[in-house]
């Protein structure tokens, strides 16, 4: 579901959200999207599935200025 709303903003170029920003960029494009499954649990609810997402985002750090996503619950640098 997550993947298809961010290839659907690379091909709408809805520019304004960062994935799609970064494909749409000179050199770029949906071909170069990959995708690897890193955790799944089909019992999780929403609230895990959530702060799963947040775990991995912070020790992954594909968060801003490292990678792509924003997050805006964590204070400013």
């Amino acid at each position: 579901m997550r993947m298809t709303q961010h290839r659907s903003a690379i091909k709408t170029k809805k520019v304004e959200q960062p994935v799609a920003n970064h494909f749409n960029l000179p050199h770029h494009s949906i071909t170069n999207l990959r995708v690897i499954a890193i955790d799944q649990n089909d019992a999780w609810t929403d609230k895990t599935r959530k702060a799963k997402e947040n775990f991995w985002e912070l020790n992954l750090k594909t968060t801003v200025p490292f990678g792509l996503n924003i997050r805006s619950d964590l204070p400013a640098h």
